[in-house]
């Protein structure tokens, strides 16, 4: 089977299981945000400033490279899995041991048992990270799809379980250990078990590609958690859990349809940086999908916001409104630049985003503490604003490491960014239509008329949209052997 129909094949499989795994987690999620505060979302919005920048030391790139390397002989990969090990179990100890400066510096004492809590995640990555990559490298996406749909699914239930019981905060903490107990634990078993060497003689290639990596991510993490961090000098934590909120629910989607779309796209364009036609023409294939998909969930969203809060999440949580309106706009951008972050890596090319990260690093900050300054409104409008700003600083070196132009790029995301306008136009006339209504009953007619508007605009514009789709979803088969994981295959 060729590279791009395991490809196709994994992402179908991946893809299934996200959608499961999704409607359980969103159901979930609706449910908690109920039963839980907005000053609870916002302690685990700082909790996850720590976590996010914690891990990315912690994994240094390891797993990506394994998967990137072009052989892998198993004396090279005991050394790195004893290195992912070290480094998680250190990494873990120390934020469990530094977990009261975090709480100095936020000035939130609950934060302390929080994130010493949070930091037992790190000793489970450390055994599940090496056996992760072992199945990515091999294309095994099937055997990882079912991984993540038991993990998911534990990680939700949980979650609920402990709301329910009136847990509050911790909830999200036990839930989210409950479902990386069950992933780690799954992949152990399933997964290729490699016995650890603590030497470094030998790796030096891993350690300078992950090292990279590492230092590309942390930058980016830094830069993009520093809303939390600026926000909370000037904002509640109350203030602070209605931007996370509105935050989250906006980048949900994209942050499942990218989890799904990563995972098979990092191993593919590994096995496919040397046949740079071919990578070309699947990453704008990828391009396409992923606005496709993404304009009308993500404007739709944007457009019936507030029938979305008001309905679903209970008038507590109105100040998400804005928020969810701003951000949603500019996430099918997002992806789009998701991708190519994602093909630059693969390609061995991750020096190119630290040339970007100068200009990230004066964009971001800046635009969230000049929002800051008016409040919540300010803070969500910045978030756009800033990532408009960077990508397009950003996009000439990245798509030249790529091998893409502007042009090409614009060509494949036209029909579905220009057949997003009509739908947002749809559901506005739509809603003074229909104003006498409750926002419960206007919420699915707002959802009809917006989808009917934008498929038959597709229709129109690009006939051929949904060949991809169904070339994805539609054609491929279940391999009927595994790839070589010792070498490029």
């Amino acid at each position: 089977m060729s590279i791009e129909r395991q490809a196709a094949s994994g992402l179908k499989w991946t893809a299934a299981s996200k959608f499961v795994v999704q409607l359980v987690a969103w159901a979930v999620t609706l449910v908690v945000i109920r039963l839980l505060t907005p000053a609870d979302y916002g302690l685990m919005a700082m909790v996850a400033v720590v976590m996010t920048v914690a891990s990315t030391v912690a994994e240094l790139g390891l797993g990506s490279s394994i998967v990137q390397a072009r052989t892998l002989p198993a004396p090279e990969l005991a050394k790195v899995a004893g290195l992912v090990i070290a480094l998680n179990l250190s990494i873990g100890v120390a934020v469990a041991l530094g977990a009261s400066l975090v709480a100095l510096a936020f000035r939130e004492p609950r934060l302390t048992p929080l994130v010493q809590a949070t930091a037992f995640q790190f000793a489970l990555s450390a055994v599940g990270a090496v056996p992760q990559a072992m199945m990515s490298r091999g294309m095994q996406f099937r055997r990882v799809a079912w991984i993540e749909l038991a993990s998911g699914l534990v990680s939700s239930l949980s979650t609920l379980a402990f709301a329910l019981a009136r847990w509050g905060v911790w909830s999200i903490v036990f839930g989210n250990l409950a479902g990386s107990a069950m992933r780690s634990a799954l992949l152990v078993i399933f997964g290729e078990n490699v016995y650890p060497d603590f030497r470094l003689k030998g790796i030096r290639s891993h350690i300078r590609y992950g090292g990279t990596v590492t230092l590309t991510r942390m930058s980016w993490d830094v830069i993009l958690q520093s809303d939390v961090v600026i926000a909370a000098r000037f904002m509640s934590p109350s203030a602070i859990g209605a931007y996370s909120v509105g935050l989250h629910l906006a980048t949900l989607p994209m942050q499942k349809i990218m989890s799904v779309v990563n995972q098979v796209a990092f191993a593919t364009v590994a096995r496919l940086q040397d046949d740079r036609e071919r990578l070309t023409a699947g990453l704008l294939r990828g391009f396409r999908l992923a606005t496709l998909f993404s304009v009308p969930v993500l404007w739709g969203l944007s457009s019936c916001a507030p029938e979305v809060v008001r309905t679903v999440l209970g008038s507590k949580w109105e100040d998400a409104i804005l928020p969810i309106q701003v951000m949603s706009l500019v996430i099918p951008l997002r992806m789009v630049s998701a991708i190519m972050w994602t093909a630059v890596t693969a390609v061995g090319r991750p020096e190119v985003y630290l040339q970007n990260f100068l200009i990230g690093a004066v964009v971001f900050p800046l635009s969230f503490l000049i929002g800051a300054q008016w409040g919540l409104v300010g803070l969500a409008l910045a978030w756009p604003i800033a990532w408009l700003l960077a990508f397009l600083a950003g996009f000439g070196r990245v798509a030249g490491a790529i091998g893409v132009s502007a042009r090409l790029v614009a060509a494949a995301m036209r029909a579905p960014l220009l057949a997003g306008l009509p739908m947002a136009g749809a559901i506005a006339l739509t809603r003074l239509a229909s104003d006498g209504l409750s926002d419960a009953m206007r919420l699915p007619l707002l959802v009809g008329v917006g989808a009917a508007t934008y498929l038959l605009t597709v229709r129109l514009l690009q006939p051929s949209a949904w060949k991809d789709v169904v070339d994805v979803f539609g054609r491929t088969r279940t391999p009927g052997s595994t790839t070589n994981i010792r070498g490029r295959g």
